[in-house]
């Protein structure tokens, strides 16, 4: 109860101190907002509370500074503005760890680019997180470097003391080309992705790049330059029919097993690559290619072969791929293979997510046999549930077929 008469009191003063300054406002050399905005500083020292109380007590926005592009942490909450800068709370005491979080919020159709300089932790526990940029990982921003939002917001989450220092500056960004680092994820139906490169030496930056398609359709993307200096740096693709695919091979198609593509990446400003996408409709077919073609859903009889020499997209290494095929509900699928021909194989009980091997193989899963590696020429495999998964690794001269057909689960 006293600590909110001592609000009233002050408060009133606030008000009777105002209407002083508009009564001889033709004789004063300071705005209204320049004395509250002095105000604001003695109200927070005599209530010993923080920015946040503060904004309790007050509306939001009344005691700011006249700029209104200067912001602090823990006295300020989120900002709109198109551009501004963000500051450690300068009344923040040295013994005390403080946490607050800070919202920038651009238009929906808009981005927010953020870079701080003036970088420097003084604890090991301080950090001050960014929340929403396409890089992965930013609990202590590099000075200097430029971040992007993934969408129109940016959180910015700290933990913070005094002696801890940084000034970010931010700006609003309308969407242009493609970059990784810069960009998030892209529904064109073709186009470029490249890495986004900055002046920052000796530090790598880690980012994702999503590609989406329309229903029915899959996504190809194939890379012509892809040079990796640095010895942390890499290149993944995700969501693609390749199993374990750590580096693409140069001009080599690869095809998304849905509707979605990720690249994934650590590059520093020392590598470089250049990979094109396109989009187009999944092929209507009974006649599947291992590599090509991720899945097959509710055909009844199919077949399934390797990707010939003379295909698009088959440069001559051997890959290692999966196909999967869906049966209706309720019902099996029996598979049987009627050729084989490897150049090279081994080792039938290869661990076909995790390894390296380059032997030549072909596998079965999810079938009532154990172990289908490889399968005996026509026998017939049968399906445990509506679902069997095809593992092969396979170079341009070696050779299957294999066909399925489907019945009921309790035939």
């Amino acid at each position: 109860m006293a600590r909110f008469n001592s609000v009233a009191i002050h408060l009133w003063s606030l008000i009777w101190l105002i209407s002083y300054v508009i009564a001889d406002l033709e004789n004063s050399h300071h705005t209204i907002r320049t004395v509250v905005a002095d105000y604001q500083e003695e109200l927070s020292k005599s209530l010993k509370v923080s920015g946040a109380e503060i904004d309790d007590i007050l509306e939001p926005g009344t005691l700011r500074s006249p700029t209104g592009f200067v912001y602090q942490l823990c006295r300020d909450k989120n900002s709109t503005a198109p551009i501004g800068n963000i500051q450690p709370y300068n009344n923040a005491t040295a013994e005390v760890e403080y946490q607050c979080d800070f919202s920038i919020i651009a238009p929906i159709d808009q981005r927010i680019e953020i870079s701080c300089s003036a970088v420097n932790w003084t604890n090991f526990a301080s950090s001050l997180r960014l929340d929403g940029v396409i890089d992965i990982g930013v609990w202590r921003p590099i000075a200097n470097r430029v971040y992007i939002s993934v969408s129109n917001q940016i959180n910015l989450i700290s933990r913070l003391r005094k002696t801890d220092g940084f000034d970010c500056k931010w700006t609003v960004i309308p969407s242009t080309s493609l970059k990784l680092c810069r960009d998030w994820s892209s529904t064109a139906t073709n186009g470029v992705i490249q890495p986004f490169l900055d002046n920052i030496n000796g530090e790598s930056r880690y980012c994702y790049f999503n590609l989406i398609a329309p229903l029915d359709h899959q996504i190809q993307l194939s890379c012509s330059a892809l040079n990796l200096i640095n010895p942390s740096s890499f290149l993944r693709l995700e969501y693609i029919v390749d199993v374990n695919m750590k580096k693409p091979a140069l001009n080599r198609i690869y095809t998304s097993t849905d509707r979605a593509l990720r690249l994934e990446s650590r590059v520093d400003n020392s590598d470089w690559f250049h990979c094109n996408w396109t989009i187009r409709p999944k092929i209507k077919t009974t006649e599947f290619k291992l590599c090509r073609d991720g899945e097959a859903r509710q055909i009844l009889n199919g077949t399934i072969r390797p990707l010939m020499a003379t295909d698009a997209g088959s440069t001559g290494e051997s890959r290692f791929c999966s196909f999967k095929i869906y049966a209706p509900e309720n019902q099996s699928i029996r598979m049987s293979c009627s050729s084989m021909n490897f150049t090279s194989s081994g080792n039938d009980n290869i661990n076909v997510q995790y390894s390296n091997s380059t032997y030549k193989f072909l596998r079965l899963e999810d079938t009532v046999d154990v172990n289908v590696s490889p399968p005996v020429l026509n026998r017939v495999y049968t399906s445990i549930q509506s679902q069997m998964t095809l593992y092969s690794r396979v170079g341009v001269a070696d050779w299957f077929v294999c066909k399925w057909t489907t019945t009921s689960l309790t035939a």
